[in-house]
């Protein structure tokens, strides 16, 4: 080809007018051409070879081409996130993952064997899938992004060329399970061999992942508004309480009433965010930021509260506990079957006809308002992904019936966090609280009032008779002064209608009620203290009980004086 190339070149120049005619010019014209031809050759080879490679790789899986893209370190950089305290909650480690080289190994029955060893070291390795990646001709193969120490010791010991390992950052949760759905997880963006880019999938490392990642953030620790100890405790307790009231779930907030900083917030059955991927979707289910439910008799402060507020009744004003009519319904009255109530005991025993009353009297339209201005009506912007996707349940319709019933907790759905909210609005002297998950340093003065201080009064000493005289005894020790709002509530069907058999228990409490600091919110669902009767599945039996047993637990740490609590309580 090359002889054939120069000759057609050599009868070209002499063609052409200006080519030497002097020998030894055109002597040295011809070594010219010559070299330009062969330079020439070397271009075109050197063309062909890139072009190719370039079909290659554009017929290579792009995901094998990752593995020799290094991602700078920056990249994966992300703080550290702490409680209140500065207890390390979720780090990042240098780690290992592994992959394999299937060509390096000897043979498809080696392969084969490698896949039974990795699965018996590692227990999410399918054997049989692993074996048909590793004979399926790949050169590459991602087997595990991240490897336990033990694990890659094990995998090492085996001796097979193969097999190789790479340098990764890892994110830790030393305190295992303990506040698992607040930081909910992270799995992997961008992959290369030796780095890799770590994401929030959940929780506060996915709603703070910018945060956590900004270039010159990472060093900085993210502070979270719980406390570990705290946070301990409520889950122990809650955990036992589930258990001994045979509960199919539990949940608890723990709220500071003038921050809205939540210092524990507990969701049963839960989660170890170091093993995620493991966990069933019912395990990675926030109840408290996630779940919308009837809470029922709690929510019959919010009316008393408003009537008081707008000077309708006093605490001593006398209310009717008949029954009545609404249309074709009727609103039962309370099983003591009293004719008259005071506003207090209204509350203090629960009535549905006594706080229906004053709903209706109220109207729709300032029920609705109220609601609105505690924060029960609109999504909660607590620093939570999932919260985003949650809003309150509310009727399409919202009549005398509606109003009605909404005074005693059905026919509006909520969650946890936002009744937290509202009953920290009510006894904080009367603003209104944003609940938060991250530690607050530059609160100004509260401005957003809702009710008026000397309302808020009146609304611990209603919380307080429920305690002291109503439906939430169990809650009356000497250890501290609680009050609160017991709520049982019957379970929707997901048809539509009630179970008669299922309920979800509540007490929404605040303590201590001399100066209320903190708002506490338990719930157990379906859970009952005995043989499932009406009585037994009760809040008063069940919630209560809980409630009360972690409150004692946690006052000390959160820095009630305990001398001082028992001379509260017993006044």
């Amino acid at each position: 080809m090359t002889r054939v190339f120069g000759q057609r070149v050599r009868n070209w120049r002499d063609r052409i007018k200006f080519w030497p005619r002097d020998a030894s010019l055109r002597s040295w014209a011809t070594r010219v051409a010559d070299r330009q031809v062969f330079v020439s050759l070397g271009f075109l080879m050197l063309f062909l070879i890139v072009a190719v490679r370039v079909v290659e790789i554009g017929l290579t899986n792009p995901g094998s081409l990752q593995i020799h893209r290094d991602v700078p370190e920056q990249e994966f950089s992300r703080a550290d996130i702490v409680d209140r305290n500065g207890e390390e909650l979720a780090m990042t480690v240098s780690g290992y993952a592994l992959y394999a080289h299937p060509h390096e190994m000897n043979g498809d029955e080696a392969r084969r064997r490698v896949a039974i060893q990795l699965a018996a070291l590692i227990d999410d390795i399918d054997p049989d899938r692993l074996a048909a990646a590793l004979t399926s001709g790949r050169k590459f193969i991602w087997i595990k992004q991240r490897l336990t120490p033990e694990q890659k010791q094990d995998v090492h010991d085996l001796g097979e060329p193969g097999l190789h390992f790479g340098r990764r950052p890892v994110r830790v949760y030393p305190k295992g399970k303990l506040a698992a759905h607040i930081l909910g997880g992270t799995t992997y963006g961008d992959a290369a061999v030796n780095s890799a880019v770590i994401v929030g999938n959940a929780g506060v490392e996915h709603h703070m992942d910018a945060r956590l990642t900004a270039p010159g953030q990472s060093h900085q620790p993210l502070e979270l508004s719980i406390d570990s100890r705290v946070q301990n405790v409520v889950a122990k307790y809650l955990a036992r309480g589930k258990e001994e009231y045979q509960a199919q779930r539990a949940s608890a907030v723990l709220m500071d009433v003038q921050t809205g900083e939540i210092h524990a917030l507990v969701s049963l059955p839960d989660f170890d965010p170091n093993a995620r991927a493991d966990h069933q979707s019912s395990e990675l289910f926030c109840d408290p930021v996630q779940g919308v439910f009837e809470f029922g008799s709690t929510f019959k402060i919010f009316a008393a509260v408003q009537a008081i507020e707008l000077g309708h009744v006093t605490p001593d004003s006398m209310i009717s506990n008949q029954s009545f009519r609404l249309g074709r319904y009727q609103i039962r009255s309370t099983e003591r079957g009293d004719k008259m109530l005071t506003l207090r005991d209204v509350i203090a025993q629960s009535s549905n006809t006594g706080v229906a009353q004053l709903a209706l009297n109220i109207g729709s339209a300032k029920q609705r308002n109220f609601l609105s201005q505690l924060g029960l009506l609109e999504k909660s912007s607590i620093e939570f992904t999932e919260a985003q996707n949650v809003g309150p349940l509310t009727p399409s319709r919202w009549a005398e019936l509606e109003t009605a019933t909404i005074s005693y907790g059905h026919g509006v759905a909520v969650t946890q966090v936002q009744l937290a909210a509202a009953y920290a609005t009510l006894v904080n002297g009367g603003f209104r609280v944003t609940p938060t998950i991250l530690k607050r340093t530059d609160m100004g003065p509260a401005t957003d009032r809702v009710i008026s201080e000397e309302t808020s009064r009146v609304a611990v000493e209603l919380l307080r008779a429920v305690v002291t005289d109503g439906t939430a005894r169990y809650a009356n020790i000497p250890e501290v002064a609680i009050g609160g709002k017991t709520g049982t509530a019957d379970k929707q069907r997901p048809e539509g209608g009630y179970y008669r058999d299922k309920v979800l228990a509540t007490f929404a409490s605040v303590f201590p009620t001399d100066n209320p600091r903190y708002a506490l919110v338990v719930t157990l669902d379906e859970g009952t203290s005995g043989d499932g009767s009406k009585w037994e599945r009760s809040a008063g039996r069940t919630a209560v009980p809980v409630a009360t047993v972690i409150i004692e637990k946690v006052a000390p740490l959160l820095g009630l004086d305990p001398n001082e609590q028992r001379i509260a309580a017993r006044n």
